[in-house]
């Protein structure tokens, strides 16, 4: 197993920092897509909000935990 290895570094935390990540990126980009078939200047506005406010939260995140 990866994770019980010494000779590799593995945090678990950071793992599922990943996934999670991985996870919600791609949520993100369906709900996009689904907005650009709708009204391409609310999808714009989303991209925007959406990708500054997640931008933030991930460097507070990364800071503090």
């Amino acid at each position: 197993m990866v994770g019980n290895d010494p000779a590799i570094p593995f945090e678990r935390k950071w793992f599922r920092l990943g996934l999670a990540l991985a996870f919600v990126y791609a949520g993100f980009t369906l709900l996009l897509v689904t907005l650009l078939r709708v009204d391409q200047t609310l999808a714009f506005a989303v991209a925007v909000v959406g990708g500054t406010l997640g931008a933030l939260a991930l460097m507070v995140f990364v800071r503090y935990y």
